[in-house]
């Protein structure tokens, strides 16, 4: 019972740093930006849903394979690691690729025009830059909690979420950045947690390592097992989607 609270609290801990992040983010657009900033960071948040869904799905799809050969079959464990998380890799140098290619196109298509399309282009443009980033992190994070270190899982998801607060601040007010500043910070969120992911595997303090060898047959379990909660976070931004477009169809 003591071990299933300590899970349940990380998880609860974690998200309510996530809330605490996106009401921040939220708060900072609209004092430094306005209300056009604050529509097009509503405009332009399915995208992230979808780098977040694509993580969870790495994640939570690779980590299941892990936890099932962690104690009996350590190597393999971690060449399943390490095949999710190059998986997720070239997965984010896709969405890099699109939306560097068409952050404009992507921006029009959810409804943004005039000077709220410019603001939700680059929005796109800048935060899917850190699409591998995203990706990696949800992935670890759920290897990491299944290497039996939830405590870190929470650690390195509150350090994250806290920094992105404050990098709002300073990228939006002393060095009005704007839009691209809001990005910025969101998309340097995740590489402070992963180093802090880094840290630990360095030190080996638990069995979750990063070893040389691919698993091709891997990735259809990862994405069978991992593709519920993929559905389940890209509903949100379906439901985000859906909104905005009848938001707008009224206005």
């Amino acid at each position: 019972m003591k071990e299933y609270l300590r899970y349940i609290s990380s998880n609860i801990m974690a998200m309510i740093g996530i809330s605490l992040y996106v009401l921040a983010d939220t708060y900072f657009i609209a004092l430094g930006v306005g209300s056009q900033g604050l529509t097009a960071l509503n405009l332009a948040l399915p995208f992230f849903n979808v780098m977040s869904a694509t993580g969870l799905m790495c994640g939570v799809g690779g980590s299941t394979r892990y936890a099932l050969f962690r104690e009996s079959e350590t190597r393999k464990a971690n060449t399943i690691y390490s095949s999710t998380l190059l998986f997720g890799i070239i997965l984010g140098i896709i969405m890099i690729v699109i939306g560097q290619l068409f952050h404009y196109q992507l921006a029009y298509l959810v409804g943004a025009r005039g000077r709220i399309l410019t603001m939700t282009s680059t929005y796109i443009q800048t935060v899917t830059m850190f699409a591998p980033a995203f990706i990696l992190n949800y992935t670890t994070e759920n290897f990491i909690k299944n290497d039996q270190a939830p405590g870190l899982a929470m650690s390195a998801s509150l350090i994250g979420n806290f920094a992105n607060i404050v990098l709002d601040y300073i990228l939006i007010f002393p060095m009005h950045m704007g839009m691209r500043g809001a990005a910025l910070a969101t998309g340097m969120a995740p590489l402070i947690s992963l180093t802090l992911y880094g840290t630990y595997m360095v030190k080996e303090k638990g069995t979750l390592k990063i070893v040389k060898g691919y698993l091709y047959q891997e990735i259809k379990h990862i994405f069978l097992l991992g593709f519920p909660a993929f559905l389940n976070e890209l509903a949100d931004g379906l439901i985000i989607l859906v909104f905005n477009a009848l938001l707008l169809h009224y206005s």
